[in-house]
């Protein structure tokens, strides 16, 4: 205790600090829980992490990766996966506990460890005195795809996904809306309990200086300068553009399943300097609209071994991304963009959706009948 004490107050005092980030640990998965354990106890005792959803359908593993975690770093900041609330079956097909009741004992295990899940000043050496770190809580909904699908016959979302499989919510119908709506009716919750009014007032505060002045603060909505470092992070997606078209994907209907429009327009409003998302086990570095989107998946063992230049940026396969440091002269402390193919596919490569031909990976769905039904 009295270490943890002691280490924390070195970043509340304004030491040099560094960020890290990472998603989708996945340590149901032996492999990615040895890669959790084997991270140095030593490294990152005066830095940050961003644990951005995606660590176990099993509670006591998350509890087991959480602790591990805070044991490695001096504070740990995290949102809930889709994974992280999935409910165990018994064999009448009845869950155990209901999803709902599940993300109630996750963030209170996350309270009892000392994890972060409401929004953190992290006061630094750097020019703009610290950070602010902003959880922000979310679901996805099919609406969210806004681009057209491709003429092909592709499984239904719903029935590919497990968390149609996995998940017992309280409310039944209409499941994607109710849920997203829900979780993000959370975050003016968890602004509260960070010493908000709610969220609205949370991103005016942000545009102060230190947190002692700013929990309360009214400030005008054209109120645009950051004095402090924003990063704010979520699971899912805040924007389509974070996610190859649809015709690159290996099951196209994969964007159905991935953003949110509520979670759009929470970073709209926050206007961080940088957001991390993860889901989608895609290594992405992109900024979009003044905003820079960047995601850190460890993903499955088998998928490092089977793509992992679709999952390459810095030395994930290590350890967790560096995203920021008190010690850097630019940027507001932020390490310059990281190489990832995606991101320099999309480069030189404008997005179309007008473009219907699937990619050689892509399993060859047969075409949408054309043919007028006879009567």
């Amino acid at each position: 205790f009295f270490r943890a004490l002691f280490l924390l107050c070195e970043v509340l005092c304004g030491a040099q600090m560094r960020i890290f980030a990472v998603s989708d640990i996945h340590t149901d998965h032996p492999a990615n829980l040895q890669w959790v354990e084997s991270l140095s106890s030593a490294e990152y005792q005066q830095d940050v992490l961003i644990l951005a959803g995606d660590v176990s359908g099993d509670l006591d593993l998350v509890r087991r990766s959480l602790a591990a975690l805070r044991s490695r770093f001096a504070a740990v900041c995290y949102v809930p996966g889709n994974h992280d609330v999935w409910t165990k079956y018994s064999r009448t097909g009845t869950p155990d506990m209901s999803s709902d009741r599940k993300l109630e004992l996750l963030l209170q295990t996350c309270r009892d460890l000392g994890v972060h899940i409401t929004p953190q000043w992290f006061p630094c050496n750097s020019p703009q005195k610290g950070v602010w770190v902003v959880p922000i809580m979310s679901w996805y909904h099919s609406s969210f795809d806004t681009e057209p699908d491709l003429p092909y016959n592709v499984p239904p979302y719903n029935v590919v996904m497990s968390d149609f499989a996995r998940c017992k919510w309280d409310q039944v119908l209409p499941y994607e809306e109710w849920t997203a709506q829900s979780f993000d009716a959370l975050n003016d919750v968890l602004a509260q309990e960070g010493g908000f009014s709610d969220y609205n007032c949370l991103c005016k505060s942000l545009r102060c200086a230190p947190r002692s002045e700013t929990k309360g603060a009214e400030l005008p909505e054209d109120e645009n300068s950051l004095p402090a470092t924003v990063i704010s992070f979520s699971h899912f997606l805040p924007r389509l553009e974070l996610i190859p078209e649809k015709r690159f994907l290996f099951y196209p209907n994969l964007a159905k399943a991935v953003g949110s429009s509520f979670l759009r327009k929470r970073v709209d409003r926050l206007r961080p300097h940088l957001h991390v998302f993860g889901h989608t086990h895609f290594a992405w570095d992109m900024t979009l609209d003044g905003v820079r989107y960047l995601q850190a998946a460890l993903a499955y063992p088998e998928e490092r071994r089977s793509r992992m230049p679709s999952l390459a940026i810095g030395d994930i396969e290590r350890t967790p991304l560096l995203v920021y440091d008190s010690g850097e002269s630019g940027n507001g402390g932020l390490v310059p963009e990281y190489d990832t193919r995606w991101c320099e596919h999309y480069r030189t490569h404008p997005r179309d959706t007008s473009n219907t031909q699937l990619a050689p990976w892509v399993p060859a769905y047969t075409p949408l009948s054309t043919e007028r039904p006879r009567t």
